[in-house]
């Protein structure tokens, strides 16, 4: 008897301690689902103040479709689209059938893994060195508070890779290898290999371009980001006449005259190819194109000065520098 008795009253307890159990699993999963639909309603809404989301309201936004997979591009966006994939593919076969130097797969191969124009690429190696691996800019040094300092030259290789320029394709390299993908950090040491300076100035000619527009880029190439931000913000030609890209600080820049030397070498490729030269600088800068009559020339040349003649391992026409620069 006594047991029967026990034995009801363990049932009794475990029935009323399994109904007391569902009761609290039941409440808290209602409550996660207001919460959840709280937070989606707020993603949808907008927040409401700067806080930092949760990671609940993380994961309702990653639910959600991106918009764009929820619309396709519209009919002429895609057709933009096409068309620039189709003209790369253009330029590529034609570089292809009508570039024939001991440089130009790698050049081709570097141009198309950055999206560059690789009459561009090769117009800027053409002027940096005259595709000669071994060039070596000479040093010039300056007296400053009784120290010798380095003010211009010291550039390696076919891309006339400096320490600042070894340090910026680093800088893009590291951001990559964060992102998952496996890179080889540069040296100067590679900066002599063309094997491996071409990819690195290609990568890093497509960022400043990415960064600082056309003109820019190719400006900051050779004087750094001082030039990148002037070009930019200012247009070529009034950043020419300011002063700007000529000297920052006791470095002494190239920058007035690189821009018109490289996009008349690529030019001179791209007409020897049958394609259109590059437009003139400024188009994105109509109130700059003013100061094109009262930009300074360099010193030292004449109005009349034009560029070195091509590498032997091009076609030995002349190349006319527009606005009278010299090389």
């Amino acid at each position: 008897m006594l047991r029967s008795f026990w034995h009801l009253l363990v049932m009794r307890l475990s029935f009323f301690l399994l109904a007391a159990l569902l009761g609290l699993a039941t409440l808290g999963v209602g409550a996660v689902g207001l919460r959840w639909r709280a937070i989606v309603h707020q993603q949808q809404a907008g927040p409401a103040s700067g806080a930092a989301p949760s990671r609940l309201a993380r994961s309702a936004r990653a639910a959600r479709p991106s918009p764009a997979q929820a619309a396709p591009l519209p009919p002429e966006q895609r057709a933009s689209t096409r068309q620039v994939f189709s003209a790369r593919k253009r330029q590529a076969a034609i570089f292809l059938e009508t570039q024939h130097g001991p440089f130009d797969d790698l050049i081709l191969a570097a141009a198309l893994r950055w999206k560059l124009d690789p009459f561009l690429l090769k117009g800027l190696l053409d002027n940096e060195s005259e595709l000669d691996p071994s060039r070596m800019s000479k040093r010039s040094y300056a007296t400053h508070g009784g120290r010798r300092l380095l003010v211009s030259g010291g550039a390696l290789g076919i891309a006339q890779f400096t320490a600042a320029g070894v340090r910026g394709v680093n800088r893009l390299r590291a951001r990559r290898r964060r992102r998952g993908a496996r890179v080889l950090f540069f040296d100067l040491d590679r900066a002599r290999i063309s094997e491996e300076a071409i990819p690195a100035a290609a990568e890093l000619l497509a960022h400043l371009i990415n960064r600082y527009g056309r003109d820019g880029g190719i400006t900051a190439y050779n004087a750094g980001g001082v030039g990148g931000r002037a070009v930019s913000r200012l247009g070529f030609w009034r950043a020419r006449h300011a002063g700007r890209l000529r000297r920052s600080g006791l470095i002494r820049l190239q920058g007035d005259r690189f821009l018109l030397n490289v996009l008349a070498r690529s030019s001179w490729y791209r007409e020897g190819a049958g394609l259109d030269r590059l437009y003139e600088p400024d188009i994105l800068h109509p109130s700059s194109q003013r100061y094109v009559s009262a930009a300074p020339p360099s010193p030292g040349t004449s109005a009349l000065a034009s560029a070195r003649a091509p590498s032997a391992t091009t076609p030995t026409a002349p190349i006319a520098i527009a606005d009278g620069l010299g090389g």
